[in-house]
């Protein structure tokens, strides 16, 4: 299934029961579910948003992004074994990525 977000980009998602064409949704991805990317290394079936990093903290073995779309929503993502990944710096531009399994639509 896919939806149109009021920005005008699609996302994938599960087909969520009792939902009809056109109906309002809330789309949900939890932050660990979301992988930071350089922008534009988008691994082929995933779900993208481009952003730029706001703030990085590590936390010992996570790395928690807040990282800000162009239409100004913050976007929370976590990276776990920060030892074994690359590791944005503030102001960076990145690709936000996610599956579609991950996604929970909530009905409006």
């Amino acid at each position: 299934m896919v939806v149109r977000s009021e920005h005008g980009f699609d996302i994938e998602v599960m087909f969520e029961e009792g939902l009809t064409k056109g109906a309002e949704v809330i789309v949900s991805v939890r932050p660990e579910a979301i992988a930071v990317n350089p922008q534009n290394d988008v691994p082929k079936g995933m779900n993208c948003i481009d952003a730029v990093i706001k703030q990085a903290t590590y936390l010992g073995d996570i790395v928690r992004y807040e990282a800000e779309t162009p239409w100004g929503i913050t976007i929370k993502a976590d990276s776990y074994n920060p030892r074994h990944a690359q590791i944005f710096d503030e102001k960076e531009k990145v690709s936000l990525t996610f599956r579609r399994e991950d996604t929970k639509i909530i009905g409006l």
